[in-house]
């Protein structure tokens, strides 16, 4: 199926999966956690923060192995692990527990780096989940703002690659969020960055146009005009399509992630 049509699945089906919320968990065992990969970085400390507000048992897998720094309270109810997203064969373990993953593996750099951590490491979480019985798997990858080729062009090769991994290794229950640009309060070093500043009123304006605007369909103004979205409706809207089996799977574009979010 095409990223078009897979897309389509989603639109319908926000509010069938909102009714069964509740806890449709016919026959989910609870011992099953979900696995967090990446789950001390920006978008994944707040994947894990929602799990555990949701009462979930949940694991995260970096290369530290440790958690954010102030990440708060959260973070003791948390099983941190190290592990290489390149080579998950070493964390297998984790894999055969977990019911569902959620992979938030990204990064900049030159082209070849970006391909490698967005698409190569995602890639290789999938396999090793598809082979260890995984029931749903959510990754993170990225809008698609219609941008030059050569802009980012490893950082969106990469994350292409891994959507069309998931519908391979996952056709009935994967999901690939697309945010826009995420914003909440990063850590960077010892800074807290607060892009919300900037994010949340930028998003509550390009949200009051019209999502099929005409405006949006050209290239560069598709960039433009497409809305922050920010780090808790992404985690939250994470969170359920890894946990609620009436997600569909398919492609979660902006304004779907917001639908999710509030579920």
């Amino acid at each position: 199926m095409g990223a078009r049509g897979w897309t389509a699945q989603l639109s319908n089906a926000a509010n069938d999966a909102k009714e069964t919320e509740e806890k449709d968990a016919e026959g989910e065992p609870e011992d099953k956690k979900l696995l967090v990969v990446g789950g001390n970085g920006f978008v994944g400390g707040a994947v894990c923060r929602e799990a555990v507000g949701r009462g979930m048992e949940v694991c995260s897998v970096s290369r530290s192995g440790r958690p954010p720094k102030r990440g708060g309270p959260w973070t003791k109810h948390v099983e941190w692990i190290a592990g290489d997203a390149l080579r998950p064969s070493r964390w297998e373990s984790e894999l055969a527990q977990a019911r569902a993953v959620i992979s938030t593996v990204g990064a900049f750099g030159s082209n070849e780096f970006m391909e490698k951590m967005c698409g190569d490491a995602n890639i290789e979480v999938m396999r090793a989940a598809a082979k260890a019985k995984v029931e749903r798997f959510v990754f993170i990858s990225a809008h698609e703002y219609g941008l030059p080729e050569f802009v980012l062009r490893g950082y969106f090769k990469g994350k292409r690659k891994a959507e069309q991994a998931l519908m391979e290794e996952f056709p009935a229950t994967g999901v690939a969020l697309r945010p826009g640009f995420i914003y909440g309060n990063r850590q960077v070093g010892s800074v807290q960055v607060p892009l919300g500043l900037v994010g949340m009123p930028l998003e509550k304006v390009l949200r009051s146009l019209p999502a099929d605007s005409r405006l949006k369909m050209l290239p560069l103004l598709s960039a433009v005009l497409a809305p922050p979205t920010s780090v808790t409706d992404v985690a939250k809207a994470a969170v359920t399509a890894a946990t609620n089996n009436k997600v569909p799977s398919g492609l979660m574009d902006i304004y779907q992630i917001v639908e999710y979010a509030k579920m």
